[in-house]
Parts: structure tokens; C-alpha cells; sequence
């Protein structure tokens, strides 16, 4: 009988032990979570914040136009035996040079 005294007495003690370590690990948390929405909330105040980066337009580099022209040739000139959607309509066998 003072067995299940002494075992009871164990499983009463681990139990508020378990419990009071729960509730540690989620104040723990909590805390956590309270300093993520305020670092959050800082960060969105700083970006609303900044200028509109969507308004700021640069000039057309003309080389760079260029450039987007002659390649966008050479992969018209490459797309043989493809469909509208890049898909391979049929085998083609090009001979060696």
C-alpha cells in the first residue's frame, strides 16, 4: 500500500513539474510572438513610409534595346519545329555541317 502512495505522490509531483514547465515554454512564446508583431509592425511603418519606387522611371538605355532586339531575332530564328507555346511539333533531323 505505501507503494502506490509513493507512486502517486511521484506522478503528482512530475505532473505539476511538467505542467509548470508547459506554461513557461508558452509565456515563453507568447513573449516571442509579442516581439515578432512589433518588429513586424516597425518594419511595415518603415517601408509604408519610403518612396514609391514604382514611380521612379530611368531612360531607355539604347544599347540595352538594342541588344533585347538582336536576341530576341536570334530566338525567333532558333524556334524551328516549335508550336506558339515552345512545345516541339515534330523531329527534325539537321545534317552535320
Amino acid at each position: 500500500m505505501d507503494v502506490v502512495f509513493v507512486a502517486v505522490g511521484i506522478n503528482a509531483l512530475l505532473t505539476l513539474f511538467v505542467g509548470f514547465y508547459v506554461h513557461r515554454i508558452a509565456l515563453h512564446i507568447q513573449e516571442k510572438d509579442e516581439a515578432i508583431g512589433r518588429l513586424m509592425q516597425t518594419l511595415f511603418e518603415k517601408l509604408e513610409s519610403l518612396p514609391d519606387l514604382a514611380q521612379i522611371e530611368e531612360a531607355p538605355n539604347p544599347f540595352q534595346a538594342i541588344l533585347a532586339q538582336i536576341l530576341s531575332q536570334k530566338i525567333e530564328a532558333t524556334n524551328i519545329g516549335r508550336s506558339d507555346l515552345g512545345q516541339f511539333t515534330r523531329a527534325e533531323i539537321i545534317p552535320p555541317d
